[in-house]
């Protein structure tokens, strides 16, 4: 039988911080930019359905590092820096229901979502 032992950010050492942050950032696995090839037309309009899916997470209750990581892109040959986000699934699917229906994929996927809910009920 395992036993569940809770430990508090006090007594944590860096190494136990560095592997739950590696544990934590193991679910984030879809990265916001890649629904600018589904529609998505300018960094504003993504910002601002992350920030809604942010401001649903965190009405929730669900914390926000479990699900939203800010990285940084490098390009070499622009030599740009451009700012992303790593989402979970959950995260990604917020964002997707929080981006304009304008675009034809993202209207697309908001109603088959909402039939597969339909569905299951």
């Amino acid at each position: 039988m395992y036993e569940v032992v809770e430990i508090s950010p006090n007594e944590s050492s860096p190494e136990l911080n560095a592997f739950t942050e590696a544990l934590r950032d193991s679910n984030l696995c879809f990265k916001a930019s890649a629904l600018e090839g589904m529609g998505v037309r300018s960094y504003e309009e993504l910002s601002t359905a992350v920030g809604r899916a942010m401001t649903t997470c965190a009405t929730c209750g669900l914390p926000l590092k479990d699900h939203f990581k800010r990285v940084y892109i490098s390009d070499d040959v622009g030599h740009m820096v451009s700012e992303d986000w790593m989402l979970t699934k959950l995260a990604y699917t917020l964002v997707l229901l929080n981006c304009s229906p304008s675009h034809q994929t993202i209207g697309q996927f908001q109603i088959e979502l909402i039939r597969n809910f339909i569905e299951k009920q």
